[in-house]
């Protein structure tokens, strides 16, 4: 009670107005107050974190994680796998040398022909009409030939007796030569009208199987027709035709030269057929950069068939200290191909390489001496010069 008495206690006259003007002194003093303790911390704060001041503590990251390998020089037979395909060595698209209408088929689509085999007669008549006409003009010209030669004989008895004169001889020898060259002509005639009639009789020119027939009895075969009266392949030795860069062809000629090729098939059933190299192309592609390579297998089984895609393996002699390395370990870049080596300090070295191929799931490269610790896993976010912790080893 007696503090809300003070409280409540009405100023004295004269201490109104010293209670009002000390009011605005007491809250200047504490605006004053705050400002000094504000500015004295901004004060503190700049002295702890300006340039004087010590930096906090920086947590380094840990090295990457990688698994090395070795770069391994060994020696390597040069094999080079190759996308082909097959290709008839012997094919042969039948056609007649004159024209004639169809008189008989002597096989059927698809069969197995042997060389010499008639497959179709054509109608005759005409041709044989002409080879009758013939054979009788040869032989009026041998009876007038006979004739001609017994007047000259003859005439030389007569102009022996002096019966003739000697132009009368001579006159009787020109006429003997005279029919022989029509005996000949007419001897030519009959030897093409006999060609004519062989030609309405066709076989076939190889062993192959026969393809679609594309004439019937009846029909007219001519010489300028667009499809051929049957195809003919030669199945019992089939062709590969194959590309192979051109940084191959040195080593595929020098094989060749001293005939250490090797070729064989990958077949879908596992086989691996073996052929034999029999043509090296005579330029090189500018546009692929590559060189067609044919070789020839045996195909008694009809494994092979004309136009199927094949894969084959060419082995075109020895490499002596190729450098190989799993194929995860070579990086692409801006400046081309490259590997992370391994430096004794830890730290990785980048190494440009040159690729020469790809051989059974390995790289071979150019540009490391051999033996190099490199980067097997773990090197797609490496720079040049970081440091690396090895946790294992990569595929070797």
């Amino acid at each position: 009670m007696k503090a809300l008495q003070i409280a409540r206690r009405r100023p004295r006259p004269g201490e109104a107005g010293s209670a009002a003007a000390a009011w605005p002194r007491k809250l200047l003093t504490g605006v004053v107050a705050a400002l000094l303790a504000s500015g004295a911390a901004a004060l503190a704060y700049r002295a702890a974190t300006g340039p004087g001041a010590a930096a906090p503590p920086v947590q380094r990251k840990p090295d990457p994680q990688v698994s090395v390998t070795v770069a391994q020089r060994t020696d390597l037979p040069i094999r080079v796998l190759a996308e082909g395909h097959v290709t008839p060595l012997n094919q042969v698209d039948l056609r007649p040398e004159v024209s004639g209408t169809v008189k008989q088929v002597h096989f059927r689509e698809g069969e197995e022909v042997r060389a010499g085999q008639l497959l179709f007669t054509l109608d005759a008549s005409e041709a044989e009409a002409q080879l009758a006409r013939a054979r009788a003009g040869a032989a009026q010209a041998q009876a007038q030939v006979q004739e001609a030669v017994r007047e000259h004989e003859r005439s030389i008895q007569l102009g022996r007796a002096n019966f003739i004169s000697a132009s009368a001889v001579d006159t009787a020898a020109g006429k003997v030569q005279l029919l022989r060259a029509v005996l000949d002509a007419a001897n030519a005639e009959v030897q093409s009208a006999r060609l004519a009639v062989e030609r309405m009789r066709i076989a076939a020119p190889i062993n192959g199987r026969a393809g679609r027939l594309n004439v019937h009895p009846g029909s007219l075969a001519q010489p300028t027709a667009q499809a051929p009266l049957v195809t003919l392949v030669q199945f019992d030795v089939m062709g590969v035709d194959f590309s192979i860069p051109e940084a191959d062809l040195p080593a595929l000629l020098a094989a060749a030269s001293a005939r250490q090729t090797r070729i064989r098939l990958q077949g879908a059933d596992g086989s691996t057929p073996e052929g034999r190299l029999v043509l090296i192309g005579n330029a090189v592609n500018p546009a692929t950069g590559t060189i067609d390579v044919r070789a020839e297998f045996p195909n008694k089984d009809r494994k092979l068939w004309p136009g199927a895609f094949v894969r084959v393996s060419l082995e075109a002699g020895m490499e002596r200290g190729a450098v190989v390395l799993p194929m995860n370990t070579v990086l692409e870049g801006p400046q081309g191909r490259f590997v992370f080596v391994i430096r004794q300090d830890g730290a990785v070295k980048q190494m440009p390489v040159k690729l020469a191929r790809m051989q059974d799931r390995m790289a071979v490269v150019e540009g490391l001496r051999g033996g190099e610790p490199v980067v097997a896993q773990g090197a797609r976010d490496l720079r040049d010069g970081a440091h690396v912790r090895v946790v294992g080893e990569g595929p070797q």
